[in-house]
């Protein structure tokens, strides 16, 4: 809740005490004891505002500009950002005029993007008590058979520090963290189905030196920031909201920061960390990688596979992306001059610039996380439960041995008829059969893939034609 929201329920337990001042026992509860505004109960509390970055954010492109609220002329009337050197600066006004109670007041910004500083953060978490001991576990020395936790996983353990040791062996009282990224969208006014659409969208890290069950409590989150609606940021333009962090982060990975007191080593010790998987749902963790959705051409994270070998199964024959490649072709893409340019090697590569490549040890190729929930769940369980299995409403249920595949399976006339000109037709009559209909044809020769688009399969199964006919005429 707001501080207004919560000062008016403080002032409406008060207006009741006071209406029921004759049936209170004044030795217990006083009205007095409640506080007028619930600033005052937070600084009872020992509850103080979080260390905070503020940003100018554009409406249009996301670009941020530094904020002093003490000096509103710190920051640009106008947009200046400028996506290459030959896009057009964005230009939209950052400035807007709000009506306050002691009247107007000019040359507020137009939109606000407030960055969580990160070592306040860390600072805050190690002078919490109890918490410090979590924080230097240590991880497991040998691999275990069966992995329960991120924490026991190779991938931490085989993590190498900018030394080229093992980061998370930590050297003298030195403190060793890794983080995991995460980025989500959500409607502020609730999931409704009806109404005005509205996204804010949310960055928050998790500390996987914690125990499983209490790393993720609320109180142990990091709350990166709130990237301000109505809309979710496009593609690139959450780069802008990543800058503040990576910037910390480089400097958590670089020199550390120096805690001059803390409850287990009151003479300071030096605190480094790192982020390591980016877990988020499949078009979020793309977004922030800077790999292409998963409808695009290239559409996997971790190898070269092209969508239309879509139903290639044999992994073998999956040539692996390299982190070495994808960081090239992101630099060029970085660095192109125009938005063709860029567009060009976004469609042959199905890659873009992403901050986090600036971090020196973050490899998009290993540390993004396949997002099972949607992927298994929602996806690949749902579907054989519906679909394959019939477990539909759609279906009346019967004893299991068959099952009603619904209005999509071709009738025997249409396959008589697609049979016929499967042999004598051309590729033109091909296409205007229904999907169905030549997804069957490709099921019957064994061989044709029978996943793949209307058009694909009406040229697969014209060539399969033609080579049955060449070896007839060959023999």
């Amino acid at each position: 809740m707001s501080i207004d929201d919560c000062t008016l329920v403080s002032s409406g337990l008060r207006l009741i005490l006071g209406l029921s001042q004759h049936n209170l026992d004044s030795d217990t509860i006083r009205i007095s004891d409640i506080p007028k505004d619930v600033r005052t109960a937070l600084k009872v509390m020992g509850v103080v505002d979080p260390a905070t970055k503020a940003f100018v954010c554009c409406p249009k492109c996301c670009a941020c500009y530094p904020f002093d609220p003490d000096d509103l002329e710190s920051y640009p009337a106008e947009c200046s950002n400028q996506d290459t050197p030959e896009s057009a600066i964005c230009g939209r006004t950052l400035r807007t005029t709000r009506n306050r109670k002691d009247g107007p007041k000019d040359n507020l910004p137009v939109r606000l993007f407030l960055y969580h500083d990160m070592m306040d953060w860390l600072a805050t978490m190690f002078c919490r008590p109890g918490m410090e001991q979590y924080l230097d576990r240590e991880v497991p020395d040998e691999e275990r058979q069966s992995v329960g936790d991120i924490w026991e996983a190779p991938i931490l353990r085989e993590f190498l520090g900018h030394d080229g040791k093992p980061f998370l062996k930590r050297p003298g009282n030195e403190a060793r963290l890794v983080f995991s990224l995460n980025q989500d969208g959500f409607n502020p006014y609730g999931n409704k189905q009806a109404g005005k659409k509205v996204s804010v969208g949310a960055m928050y890290m998790a500390c996987l030196n914690l125990p499983r069950a209490i790393r993720h409590e609320v109180e142990n989150i990091y709350l990166v920031g709130i990237m301000p609606g109505p809309h979710e940021p496009s593609l690139h333009q959450i780069n802008h909201f990543l800058r503040p962090l990576v910037d910390d982060l480089i400097r958590l990975w670089n020199d550390g920061i120096y805690l001059t007191s803390t409850l287990c080593h009151p003479h300071g010790r030096c605190v480094r960390g790192a982020v390591i998987p980016l877990v988020c749902d499949l078009p979020a963790a793309k977004q922030m990688s800077g790999h292409a959705s998963h409808s695009n051409h290239n559409f996997c994270s971790f190898c070269l596979l092209q969508r239309e070998d879509m139903d290639n199964l044999d992994y073998h024959s999956w040539k692996s992306r390299s982190w070495a490649e994808h960081l090239d072709i992101a630099k060029q893409w970085r660095d192109a001059q125009s938005e063709k340019a860029r567009a060009d090697l976004y469609v042959k590569h199905g890659v873009r610039w992403s901050e986090l490549l600036r971090l020196p040890y973050w490899d998009p190729t290993k540390f993004t996380v396949v997002d099972s929930m949607h992927a298994f769940f929602l996806g690949l369980f749902k579907r054989h439960c519906r679909e394959v299995w019939g477990m539909n409403i759609q279906f009346a249920d019967g004893d299991g041995l068959s099952i009603a595949l619904g209005n999509k399976t071709p009738t025997e006339s249409e396959m008589m008829q697609a049979h016929d000109l499967f042999k004598t037709g051309s590729s033109k009559k091909l296409r205007r059969l229904k999907v169905e209909v030549l997804r069957q044809l490709c099921r019957e020769t064994q061989t044709l893939h029978f996943r793949g688009t209307k058009e694909r399969m009406a040229k697969d199964l014209e060539a399969y034609v033609c080579s049955r006919t060449h070896q007839t005429v060959v023999s």
